[in-house]
């Protein structure tokens, strides 16, 4: 650990922070358009590097499944290009998507719920295949899916109740498919924590906030530590797939 790199990003992350709670005292309907502008501009793209690309839209796989509209996509342009229009927004192949992460302005039951189901659609995506074997025909490899998360800036909970929920959720594996890529990977409420999981097997665990942000700057290595060997495991899915049907004869 480097303190003037560390120091660095708190600073960041601490002006993201004071930023969101000046965005939330104007009452009006673009507020959370606001807080994901800051999400993205003064949490994500300060660390991420030029090849991954941050997006809002909808997930696409090869076999015609769309994803309801996710509020943050963290992808590789190296694997598949999205089609983008306005202000980042547009449809983004799965195979290129390596996080999608709901972003809500405070915690509560119809928000966690939501990304629940999000987070579920997303599980059961089907991914092209990124291998062929000398005949033309797909190869079967391992891929990692891409990591639903969730991101409040502040919770309509108490803080006993957050803990407790956002605990349970991400041990419940069971609920949400089984193994340890479906559902959530992970949960940060600003000034709460974060609930995550890690390792193969899954295991949650938690990091509670501090006066250093340790919740935000957790949430975010999780993001920075994971998205190579993510994008990694796609290999090289090809985009015609996208664009005509495959001929099998």
């Amino acid at each position: 650990m480097h303190k003037a790199y560390q120091d660095f990003v708190k600073a960041k992350v601490s002006a993201a922070v004071a930023a969101s709670k000046a965005a939330a005292e104007v009452k009006h309907k673009g507020l959370k358009g606001q807080l994901r502008e800051i999400f993205i501009r003064d949490l994500l793209r300060p660390f991420l590097p030029s090849d991954v690309g941050v997006g809002t839209g909808e997930v696409i796989s090869h076999t015609d499944q769309t994803s309801t509209q996710q509020d943050v996509i963290i992808y590789d342009r190296a694997i598949l290009p999205p089609v983008v229009f306005e202000q980042a927004c547009g449809v983004f192949p799965i195979e290129s998507v390596l996080y999608t992460i709901e972003v809500k302005t405070r915690l509560g039951e119809s928000d966690l719920q939501s990304a629940l189901e999000s987070a579920a659609d997303l599980s059961g995506f089907s991914y092209a295949a990124g291998e062929y074997d000398k005949n033309d025909q797909p190869r079967e490899h391992e891929v990692t899916k891409a990591m639903p998360l969730l991101f409040a800036f502040d919770s309509s909970w108490t803080d006993k109740r957050v803990i407790d929920v956002c605990t349970q959720v991400l041990a419940d594996k069971g609920r949400q498919g089984g193994e340890p890529n479906a559902g959530l990977k992970a949960i940060c409420v600003a000034g709460k924590g974060c609930w995550y999981r890690s390792g193969q097997d899954g295991k949650s665990k938690e990091t509670l906030a501090d006066e250093g942000h340790s919740e935000i700057m957790r949430f975010l290595s999780l993001i920075l530590h994971g998205y190579k060997d993510i994008a990694a495991s796609r290999r090289n899915p090809r985009l015609g797939l996208y664009m005509v049907q495959r001929d099998d004869g």
